[in-house]
């Protein structure tokens, strides 16, 4: 969403719907000047700032908006960033609003830059207490994120023609007052670089399998990374592949074609820190469609499978975020990207494969293939770039739903600190996640009696758990590693998120805890 910055008076900036928040209380609007006006227009208890809660006023009067939207953040002494967040996007998705199609918004933040002490060093309000910074940063930083991710839509496969499009703001007037406005711009443009790459992983896990293939995904990350300073995007073939001795991964692709179907490794780079530092690294799972190979899933199953790179895009989204941020430190995303589907020449249940680190496989189910890329991946990542942590994500299994339900992601490691980083980071980012533990016993469920290791166990027990185990086998000594199961949380199609992932489809996630990762890594 464009936007722009003012310090007038908020009753006099001509747009067409005027976005107030309001702490709860007996008098919600007393921290405004026109607020008293506005209190008129009420009736008893209709609106008391509670959070999320809203009342639309038409006409106001009290201010040259055509309307006013109140919404409610939550008591002051409980203010967490997530609650603007989500109560600015709330606003924004006002169905008044969609339905008089206004297309010029504002939203006054004096009243809470005011009350919060903007100029102040605080820590994120709601977040694990490491990070820094005036208030007035943060409150800029939750508005852009409120309104970029809550105002986001994905119409692109809609005739122009159907009306079932739902209007949103195309612009936005934030007005703070004169001692604020620096640190609130500021705030405004890291969130909105930040939500820019959170949209663009949206985009790609909501485009249909059918044109976004491994050579779509390729080409659309190099596209994307042109447009941003200091990104280097490469991309490894399927030959190349082939010569890096790829077996697991390459196994995965077996029953694809050639061209925009052959497996691709898309590899992204971001060196903002030093020479000599490590980079992080992130690793996904990039499968563009799965339909389970011969050990087909059924048509329930199999729809929707289009989300099956989300946690590749999550992975490509945090460079991008982290690259237009301009956050002084190096990482690295690698994806592999492929599709699993079936022909004469797909892998079958009980082929073993050679995996890159020399692990043999043995497929006992082609269903569980996105452990079988991340393997490779792994060790690419580990051989190539040396680096100081490596997490993986993807939508892995089935069974962290079970465990988690569709709004948590699960958190393992092999390092206790990183899991603490990871969790910490996640609260940061107003995002759900749960530590999983890796427990040894469990990992002999993984034996195999004709190779090295099995795909899958012999059973349902412990899925989650037991697909990080796996990946745990290609984790080299010493190496710091965290793999995080999004298979949860990558779609909205529950519609049980709210707030900035309102509408159903992909929901951008764990982006924002991968940049919150970097920023608390980096300082800033």
């Amino acid at each position: 969403m464009r936007a722009n910055f003012s310090t007038a008076d908020a009753a006099t900036v001509p747009v067409e719907v005027m976005i107030v928040p309001a702490f709860e209380g007996k008098n919600p609007l007393s921290g405004y000047s026109y607020g008293n006006a506005l209190g008129k227009r009420l009736l008893d208890g209709q609106f008391t700032g509670a959070s999320g809660k809203t009342a639309f006023i038409g006409n106001a009067g009290a201010l040259k908006a055509q309307a006013v939207i109140l919404v409610g953040v939550g008591k002051k002494s409980d203010f967490t960033l997530k609650a603007l967040r989500n109560a600015i996007a709330i606003a924004l998705q006002d169905g008044t609003v969609s339905e008089l199609k206004y297309a010029k918004a504002g939203i006054d933040l004096t009243m809470l830059l005011d009350e919060l002490d903007g100029t102040k060093p605080a820590r994120i309000p709601g977040g694990n207490g490491k990070l820094k910074a005036p208030m007035a940063r943060w409150i800029g930083q939750a508005t852009a994120e409120g309104a970029s991710l809550g105002t986001y839509t994905f119409y692109k496969h809609f005739n122009k023609k159907v009306e079932k499009k739902k209007s949103r703001p195309s612009s936005l007037t934030v007005i703070t007052d004169k001692r604020n406005a620096r640190e609130t711009q500021k705030g405004y443009e890291l969130g909105e670089a930040e939500c820019s790459a959170v949209n663009f992983v949206r985009d790609l896990v909501n485009e249909p399998g059918g044109t976004l293939r491994p050579g779509h995904f390729a080409r659309a990350v190099q596209a994307e990374a042109r447009k941003t300073k200091g990104l280097t995007c490469k991309i490894l073939d399927k030959p190349k592949l082939e010569a890096l001795k790829m077996g697991s991964f390459l196994s995965v692709n077996a029953g694809s074609s050639g061209g925009d179907g052959a497996a691709r490794l898309i590899v992204l780079e971001y060196f903002g820190g030093g020479k000599r530092e490590k980079p992080l690294v992130f690793v996904g799972k990039g499968l563009t469609f799965d339909s389970g190979g011969y050990d087909i899933k059924g048509a329930d199953g199999m729809l929707g499978m289009k989300m099956d790179m989300g946690g590749g895009a999550a992975a490509l989204g945090g460079v991008l975020a982290i690259a237009r941020m301009k956050l002084p430190i190096n990482v690295v995303a690698l994806v592999g990207a492929t599709e699993n589907l079936i022909n004469e020449h797909a892998t079958l249940p009980g082929d073993v494969v050679k995996s890159m680190s020399g692990i043999t496989i043995e497929i006992r189910n082609t269903d569980a293939e996105g452990r079988l890329v991340l393997a490779d991946v792994l060790t690419y990542a580990q051989r190539t770039y040396e680096p100081d942590t490596v997490i993986d994500m993807a939508t892995l299994t089935g069974a962290v739903l079970i465990a988690l339900g569709d709004q948590f992601f699960a958190v393992m490691s092999n390092d206790d600190k990183i899991a603490a980083e990871i969790l910490g980071a996640a609260k940061d980012a107003g995002e759900l996640a749960w530590q999983l533990p890796l427990p040894k016993e469990y990992d002999s469920y993984l034996d195999s009696t004709i190779a090295d290791v099995s795909n899958i166990t012999g059973g349902r027990w412990a899925g989650t758990i037991t697909a990080g185990l796996f990946l745990q086998r290609f984790v080299e000594s010493g190496q710091k590693w965290a793999h995080l199961d999004i298979a949860g949380v990558a779609m909205n199609d529950s519609g049980h998120m709210n707030g900035v992932i309102s509408d159903r489809g992909a929901s951008g996630m764990p982006v924002r805890t991968l940049v919150s990762i970097a920023r608390e890594r980096a300082g800033v």
